[in-house]
C-alpha cells in the first residue's frame, strides 16, 4: 500500500525491497558508446598547437631542349649549332663539348661554331649541357651530330 503525502512519498510495504541490478557501463571502444561530454567524436580535445600548414610550390617548369644542326659541313669549314629550349626561364648556363674538331666561338651561349679542319670524311657530335635547372629537371643534356665530307 503507498499513501501519498503532499511534499513527498512514502512506501509501507511487508515485503522486502528488491535491490537494483546495477547497469555496466560501456567502455569508450565497445560499438555504440556515445562520445564522452563535450567531444565530438570522442576524440579528446587537442591541446597542441597545430603548425601552419606549408604553402605547397607549383611544379618546377622544366625546358625542352633540341639542337638544331647541318647535316654535313665540308671539312675546313666550320659547323654552327643552335640549342633551342623552350621556356628557357631563370639564369641557364651553356657548357659544349664536342667529340671531334674544336669549338671556334659560342661556348657558355646557345650556339656554337665548330671548326673541322682535318676531320674529312668524318663525324663531329656536339653536347651541350645545361646547368641552372630545379633538381626536379632530369633532361639536361642534348646532342647532335653532323657528317664532315671530304
Amino acid at each position: 500500500v503507498v499513501t501519498a503525502c503532499s511534499a513527498s512519498a512514502r512506501q509501507d510495504s511487508t515485503e522486502p525491497t528488491p535491490t537494483p541490478t546495477p547497469t555496466p557501463t560501456p567502455t569508450p571502444d565497445e560499438p555504440g558508446t556515445p562520445p564522452p561530454a563535450g567531444t565530438p567524436s570522442g576524440t579528446p580535445p587537442s591541446t597542441a598547437i597545430q603548425p601552419p600548414p606549408t604553402p605547397s610550390r607549383p611544379p618546377p617548369v622544366c625546358p625542352s631542349l633540341q639542337i638544331k644542326a647541318p647535316d654535313a659541313v665540308t671539312a675546313g669549314q666550320s659547323g654552327r649549332i643552335t640549342l633551342v629550349v623552350t621556356d628557357p626561364g631563370g639564369v641557364r648556363t651553356y657548357n659544349w663539348t664536342v667529340s671531334a674538331g674544336s669549338i671556334e666561338s659560342g661556348q657558355g651561349t646557345t650556339t656554337i661554331s665548330v671548326g673541322t679542319r682535318g676531320l674529312g670524311g668524318g663525324s663531329v657530335t656536339a653536347t651541350v649541357e645545361l646547368g641552372g635547372l630545379p633538381i626536379e629537371c632530369t633532361t639536361r643534356t642534348a646532342s647532335a651530330t653532323f657528317l664532315v665530307g671530304a
